[in-house]
């Protein structure tokens, strides 16, 4: 029987790989363009996983394999051989894959999600290249999609038709942006009757989070005071920082400069969270750069805000105002 191993297993493989050859977790971590700390943490992952120890550690000095270390390193190398051979069998080497793909997405999408992502796959997949278009709304994204205009779309959605096929990638929650000061600034989470009456600076109509926001405050019978509508996500921050009125944003798309000029309050005691998919017309051949590319973002399964903190539930005076 085949035994099961975790999703991360072959990295914690390549992490000791890598050290064990250059003798340095340090330069292992600049070799795979991760930090010495995510190394160790591989290493210590294996050792926890077999309960043996894999290198002495001496202060100063290269790294020395135990004899269980020695004993890895040796079927490791031949793992990793197999792997490489049957890349080069089915032809999708991540040196030898080459392709054009064409991407659909908003813009928040394409200024905060994608940069980072395309940067750490196009390391991995050098001869690939991207055409990205950035719309305001989601049907015209869907439209890209289901004309074949572009091979893959990036969208929140809670309403899809059949024709497309889905690929989760990650989830975010709805934020609150609101002027640091002034008698639109609120600090912590409000009641939803509040936020009803003060000036709202809306996405564009049929965006996914106009339609997002829109259709869960009916739920709870509260309708905004539209009183801007704008069609990029910045320009509803700048107009927010300068007191015009509040607006909703995905918290993935508010920076630590952001911040500085809002409040950023996350608003999950209302909103479900956001959840982002890839699109795919349904029954269209991929390319095996395409599946390399979805495959590659439904993999790294990232919350883009994940590593911010939370703002605390602390009702004040104002925010609590009937």
């Amino acid at each position: 029987m085949i035994p099961e191993f975790s999703g991360d297993f072959t990295q914690w493989l390549h992490g000791f790989l890598l050290s064990a050859q250059s003798g340095n977790m340090t330069t292992a971590g600049s070799l795979s363009k991760r930090t010495q700390s995510a190394i160790s943490h591989q290493i210590k992952s294996l050792e926890e996983e077999y309960g043996v120890k894999l290198f002495e550690r001496c202060k100063g000095r290269r790294l020395e394999l135990t004899s269980s270390g020695r004993v890895l390193l040796k079927k490791t190398i031949n793992i990793f051989e197999i792997i490489n051979s049957i890349n080069e069998s089915i032809g999708v080497l991540p040196s030898k894959l080459q392709g054009n793909i064409h991407v659909a997405t908003t813009h928040t999408v394409v200024e905060y999600y994608l940069p980072r992502n395309l940067a750490l796959f196009k390391a991995i997949y050098p001869n690939v290249e991207f055409n990205i278009y950035s719309e305001a709304t989601q049907d015209l994204i869907l439209n890209m999609v289901l004309s074949g205009k572009v091979d893959v779309g990036i969208l929140c959605s809670e309403e899809l038709p059949a024709e497309v096929q889905i690929t989760p990638l990650f989830a975010t929650q709805v934020s609150l942006a609101t002027p640091k000061t002034g008698p639109y600034a609120l600090t912590s989470i409000p009641r939803l009757e509040l936020i009803g009456h003060i000036p709202y600076i809306a996405p564009p109509h049929n965006s996914s989070m106009e339609r997002f926001v829109t259709k869960h405050l009916k739920r709870r019978n509260v309708f905004m005071k539209n009183t801007h509508m704008v069609s990029y996500h910045e320009a509803a921050k700048i107009y927010t920082k300068l007191g015009l009125g509040i607006t909703f944003v995905d918290y993935f798309a508010c920076t630590e400069k952001d911040r500085e000029v809002l409040n950023v309050i996350p608003m999950s005691a209302y909103f479900p969270q956001r959840e982002f998919m890839a699109l795919e017309l349904r029954g269209k051949e991929s390319s095996l750069a395409i599946e390399a590319f979805i495959r590659f973002l439904h993999r790294r399964g990232v919350q883009p805000d994940s590593d911010l903190a939370p703002v605390p539930v602390v009702r004040d005076a104002y925010a609590c105002a009937e």
